[in-house]
């Protein structure tokens, strides 16, 4: 056999020895002679190399390495492949030998599935049937998989599966056995999106709290983001969880004030201070319509002025009257986003739930 074995691109020669004896394959070796380019060959180092079975076909060709390998089909039904280094010598590659069958009669080396990999095709003495054998590197790979929901803690079976494609057949894995281990929690969430309440009526949503994981314990409920002159309260203001869902009503209620806490007025108090504001007026009125009667008897010049200065605080009492009755344009409604929190020593859940808030008509 012909090749270039120690990669000085020039030809090398290569024979598989039988051995002395038949049935002796201990003496079975392998002769390597490296050319000078003219004609003269030399034995490579450590040459002749042993061969651990009865050589009975031999190929050549960058089987395992870029250098010229071999591949010697063995009467026993195996394939060793020997990869050289550059000087030529030649040690066994991982995964040699490679089983065929039970016995060979020949063999042949070529890319059969044009994947860049030199294949084996070997002739099975005794069946007379033609064995190929792909030549398949064997990968692993390994998956990092976070942020994973588990229903429930104990174990859990676990494979993956390859589908295959034109070249590698599709594979599933071995199962692996994942044990979950997962802590008790809680879920809250409101059964009721969203509520409209006018000044002086009052709204309910009902919260809902799930118990995760063998969850056991008390769970205090509270609200924040109200607007002002609104109050929130539950019915009842804790819960105790246990296997089942437990539900609380959250009750919102506007108070019954004429200005609120951020400085404005509170429309639906507004009819409590128009009777003070139009008293105002009348008793102005009335004042001034005294005076002038009584201004009447001084003199001409006196009365003049006096009636001047009268029409002035008249004049003021009727503008009063009217910024008095003036409409008010308040918003019709505003809406706001309300949380509730449920916490249970440093375990702590909220949902969101809107409100509109409606003025007085």
């Amino acid at each position: 056999m012909v090749g270039d074995f120690n990669g000085d691109g020039k030809l090398d020669l290569v024979t598989a020895n039988q051995g002395s004896g038949s049935g002796n394959p201990g003496s079975a070796n392998l002769t390597i002679l490296l050319g000078d380019g003219s004609g003269n060959f030399s034995a490579a180092a450590g040459s002749p190399f042993a061969l651990s079975g009865i050589p009975v076909a031999l190929s050549a060709g960058p089987i395992a390495s870029p250098q010229a390998g071999l591949a010697i089909a063995n009467q026993g039904g195996t394939i060793t492949v020997l990869q050289s280094d550059a000087v030529g010598n030649f040690s066994e590659a991982a995964g040699s030998p490679v089983s065929m069958s039970s016995s060979l009669a020949a063999m042949v080396v070529k890319d059969f599935d044009n994947d860049g990999k030199p294949d084996f095709a070997a002739l099975d003495a005794v069946s007379d049937s033609l064995i190929l054998k792909l030549n398949r590197t064997a990968s692993s790979s390994t998956i990092v998989a976070t942020n994973i929901a588990v229903t429930g803690g104990g174990s859990h079976s676990v494979t993956a599966v390859y589908s295959g494609d034109s070249i590698y057949p599709a594979s599933t894995s071995d199962a692996v056995t994942l044990t979950a281990t997962t802590a008790p929690d809680f879920t809250i969430a409101s059964a009721t999106a969203s509520q409209t309440i006018a000044p002086g009526q009052t709204g309910n949503y009902t919260i809902s709290l799930t118990a995760q994981n063998g969850f056991t314990g008390a769970v205090a409920l509270s609200c924040s983001g109200l607007p002002s002159g609104y109050t929130c309260g539950f019915t009842p203001p804790s819960l105790t969880l246990s296997a089942a869902i437990a539900t609380s009503v959250m009750t919102v209620s506007s108070t019954s004030i004429a200005w609120t806490g951020d400085g404005k007025i509170n429309p639906a108090r507004l009819s409590s201070i128009q009777p003070f504001r139009r008293s105002m007026v009348w008793l102005l009125s009335s004042m001034t319509l005294f005076l002038l009667a009584l201004a009447r008897k001084v003199s001409t010049k006196g009365y003049a002025v006096r009636l001047a200065c009268m029409m002035i605080v008249f004049a003021a009492a009727v503008s009063m009257q009217g910024c008095g009755n003036a409409p008010l344009t308040p918003p019709l409604s505003t809406t706001s986003t309300v949380t509730v929190t449920g916490t249970s020593g440093t375990l702590t859940h909220s949902t969101s739930v809107t409100l509109i808030t409606k003025v007085a008509e």
